[in-house]
């Protein structure tokens, strides 16, 4: 039936989790050799070694098929005693522990044979101003041909579109570089990595990126040219276009994402989310009366720049120049006098403010920065956060007083009830609503609950959009209750968060194993009465400090987004 169908070759793949289905596959093999048929099937075995077993285990962040409440290292002792018998007789044992996926695909190749390996390109447009990509092999620049962005007709169009591709071939030397480029591939450098028995390279086409805006030009069009126009031979190309380019392409699209926090919380987030998108846009508290920011806010009557400026360098690139200005802008002047304290980057920010509004001044850094993203206010004035607290007043611990200021009830050991912001319904940045609207994922948290967390659902425009959004909507928690939310348990937090915005509804909870192992069931019950599902995953550093990893963090939303 299978050799009518076409298919002459079939393997069937098995472990420990086929379960009962497992302690039949020798009978069956037998059965199968018995049955006169030209049919002999061989067995290929793959382990590895403890260690490396052990390693990706943890890395997949999902128990052992057999581990139950044991230790891993038991699990895959039995697992090895429950395949020693499929061991013993197979064909074909492949240690996979110093092999990477190419490596062991190979192995297989050679053992059973398989279709001709294809080189396949993958064409990539990015901006310098943001870093040349760590993957690619070979980088071409095209900078050298003039930006269509200074033209008036073809500023609103991008890299595909007609008359920007006919304006980049008028200009001069540019067919005889594309010419050059096809000859250089397709004559020598495609044919050589063949030769070493390399089949996969990553092409970066680039041009400027900068202030120019998200839509590349120059690059855009090239990369086009050179995935479609001029494929190698004997090369398959894809094509991943950074940024906006990707939903206009709609292929590599990555998601529309608006975070919202302030503080060391945003500040994680986002390095978590610029590691799986570029269309990112931060939403930043601007209540913080203390330090440099309350300082300035103080003297200038300014949005205090503080948790604006960590949004701005939490956005900047992997690169060198990028770790370095992200370093210059949480730099502080040191001593005692008039600059003492003051943060380099609240300084650029507060500077520009005099001369340009608010979200403009923003822009204007994160173009220097050439930053991942956007960072923009929760509100378009300063605010106050007032807060009613229990146990403030140790002679009279049972009655309600009230603290104001973001840094009074940040570090309050009394237990706050309630926050208000001052002045109440403030006006929201209608940037902000816009970055809401056009978002598929809204990420509430991680941050400190009462002064980073809710206060954006207290912007009357702001929490409207949270609620109307079209935009799936996730809740980051915290890795423990701490400061304010001294005492709380998870489910609390959420508690808390419903109480000041009852009709908010989510569509995920993310938190850490140890911070909801003694609350889970709580927590997964209060989850769904918002709507949300509870998603438990490593997202702590793996030193034991309360404080998220970015790249776990990063891996768990990519996983949650369908990334």
């Amino acid at each position: 039936m299978l050799g009518a169908a076409g298919i002459h070759n079939l393997a069937a793949v098995l472990d420990v989790r086929s379960r009962a289905l497992f302690a039949d596959v020798m009978p069956a093999l037998a059965e199968l050799r018995s049955t006169g048929l030209d049919v002999d099937p061989e067995i290929l075995f793959l382990e590895a070694n403890d260690e490396v077993i052990v390693r990706r285990q943890e890395s997949a962040r999902r128990p052992h098929p057999l581990q139950g409440s044991g230790r891993l290292l038991d699990s895959v002792t039995v697992e090895r005693a429950q395949l020693g018998a499929l061991r013993s007789v197979a064909d074909l044992v492949i240690d996979t522990s110093n092999l990477n996926v190419h490596q062991l695909r190979d192995r297989v190749s050679h053992a059973y044979g398989g279709a001709e390996r294809k080189f396949r390109a993958t064409i990539v447009s990015f901006g310098f101003k943001h870093g040349v990509p760590v993957d690619a092999d070979l980088v071409l620049d095209v900078r050298f041909l003039p930006n269509p962005h200074w033209i008036p007709e073809l500023r609103p169009m991008t890299g595909m579109d007609a008359p920007v591709r006919d304006y980049v071939l008028a200009q001069d030397g540019a067919v005889d570089y594309l010419d050059r480029i096809e000859g250089l591939l397709t004559d020598i450098i495609v044919p050589g990595y063949c030769r070493e028995g390399k089949w996969l390279m990553t092409i970066a086409i680039g041009c400027t990126g900068g202030a120019i805006g998200p839509r590349r030009w120059r690059s855009t069009w090239v990369a086009g040219w050179a995935c479609v126009t001029s494929r190698p031979r004997s090369c398959t190309g894809t094509r991943s276009c950074s940024e906006m380019l990707a939903a206009d392409l709609g292929f590599d699209r990555r998601p529309a994402v608006a975070a919202l926090g302030g503080g060391h919380g945003l500040y994680a987030n986002l390095s978590a989310l610029r590691r799986i998108t570029d269309r990112l846009t931060a939403v930043v508290t601007v209540a913080d009366d203390g330090g440099s920011s309350g300082r300035l806010r103080k003297e200038f009557d300014i949005l205090p720049p503080g948790d604006l400026r960590m949004a701005l360098a939490a956005l900047c690139g992997d690169d060198s120049q990028g770790r370095l200005w992200a370093e210059i802008l949480q730099s502080r002047f040191a001593g005692n006098g008039p600059l003492g304290g003051h943060a380099i980057g609240n300084l650029l920010i507060a500077g520009l403010w005099q001369k340009v509004d608010a979200v403009t001044g923003l822009d204007m850094v994160a173009s220097l920065l050439g930053s991942r993203g956007r960072v923009l206010p929760m509100s378009a004035v300063p605010l106050e956060i007032e807060a009613d607290v229990i146990g403030y007043d140790p002679l009279h611990p049972d009655e309600i007083s009230v603290l104001r200021g973001q840094a009074r009830v940040a570090s309050t050991r009394a237990e706050v009830t309630r926050i208000r912001l001052v002045p109440q319904g403030p006006p929201a940045a209608p940037q902000t609503l816009q970055a809401i609207h056009e978002a598929e994922w809204v990420i509430l948290g991680p941050g400190s609950w009462f002064t980073s967390v809710i206060p954006h659902l207290l912007v009357p425009e702001l929490a409207d959009a949270l609620i109307q959004t079209r935009a799936k909507r996730i809740l980051t928690m915290n890795l423990r209750p701490a400061g304010e939310t001294s005492g709380f348990t998870p489910s609390r937090h959420l508690e808390a968060l419903a109480e000041h915005a009852p009709l908010l509804r989510l569509d995920v909870v993310l938190a850490d194993p140890r911070f909801v192992a003694d609350d889970r069931d709580h927590l997964e019950g209060y989850a769904h009465s918002l709507g949300a599902e509870l998603v438990v995953a490593e997202v702590a550093m793996r030193d034991g400090t309360p404080r998220h990893d970015p790249l776990r963090l990063a891996a768990a939303y990519a996983e949650i987004m369908g990334l």
